[in-house]
Order: C-alpha cells, then structure tokens, then sequence
C-alpha cells in the first residue's frame, strides 16, 4: 500500500511540475510577445472625392456634418464653437466612459489637425490633408497613437490598429459617396 501511495505521490508531483513549466512558458511567451508588439502606430489611408478642396474642407472642419459620413457617431455633445481650431465633440460610451474629439489646427482647403481620445486610452493624433488634382481632391486621413503600455496595451493596440484602420477606410468611402451624390 505504501509503495502504491508513493507511486501516485510521484505521478502527481510528475504532473505538477509539467504543468507549471506549461504556465511558466505560457507567461514567458505572454511577455516576448508583447516585448516585440509596437509601442506606437501610423494609420493611413487615401481617396480621391471629385469635389473642390473646399467642400470636403467644409464637410469635415464642421463637426456636426460628421453625421452624414462617419461610421461610428454615437450620441455627440459639441461645444459652442461650430467649425475649426477649436470645435469640440464629446461622447460617452454604453460601459460610461467618455471620449473627444477636438480640432486644434485648421487652414482652409488644405489641412485639419485634431485630438482624439477614446476611453481607456490616451490622447490620438488625427489629420486630413487635402490636395487639388484637376476636378478631385485627394485626401488623406491619418492618424498617429502612441505610449501603448508595456504589455497589456501592446496587445489592445494591435486590435485599436486593425479597428481604426477599419473606421478609418470607411468614413473615406462614406464622404466621397455623400460628397459626390450630391455634386
């Protein structure tokens, strides 16, 4: 019978450290992963909308006419200044959380520069560049977020990358169908 409980005792002890080498290399993989994942990420994306420059600088330096284009417009509150350096929106998410959108710099027909926050996160760099070619203007939005902690944040920014490059490439698609049915 003692023989019997030292057999098990051994199996188990066995099984026990085997599992506990699957845990270690589980967390040690965990953390290279992350160590390798990127602190910061650039978003691009471009489009031609055959519109003036200054059509599309009117539809996106005015917040409240990002209604008719984004895709991701919850309920907003804006304040009291209604386009340009300046013009702020704000939100709040369904788990309470609040984020913002403010313009901070903007020259007509060709450049608006904002700050975006989301919940949980820190501030985003965003901007439109716009430049004429013949009867379109090429327009370019991209968007810069940085500081992702190490190494939660490293994995929350792959999705936040796949998600804004999504949002991104679709509020482009939305303008241009909204700007061009009406011309």
């Amino acid at each position: 019978m003692a023989a019997v409980q030292a057999a098990a005792k051994t199996e188990y002890m066995r099984s026990l450290r085997i599992v506990l080498l699957i845990v270690t290399l589980a967390v040690i993989t965990f953390f290279l992963v992350a160590a390798v994942l990127p602190s910061e990420y650039h978003i691009e994306r471009r489009v031609a909308i055959e519109v003036s420059p200054d059509t599309v600088f009117r539809q996106i330096n005015t917040l409240q006419n990002w209604e008719h284009w984004n895709p991701q417009m919850p309920s907003m509150e804006y304040n009291d200044i209604e386009a340009g350096a300046g013009a702020r929106k704000e939100w709040e998410t369904p788990a309470g959380g609040t984020g913002f959108l403010e313009i901070n710099r903007s020259i007509p027909g060709e450049l608006i520069q904002a700050e975006v926050r989301f919940p949980g996160y820190d501030t985003f760099q965003t901007a439109w560049m716009l430049r004429p070619v013949k009867d379109s203007t090429y327009i370019t939005w991209g968007m810069d977020f940085g500081g992702l902690a190490y190494p939660a944040g490293r994995y929350s920014g792959v999705l936040t990358n796949k998600r804004m490059q999504a949002n991104i490439h679709m509020g482009l698609q939305n303008l241009k169908a909204f700007l061009e049915e009406d011309k």
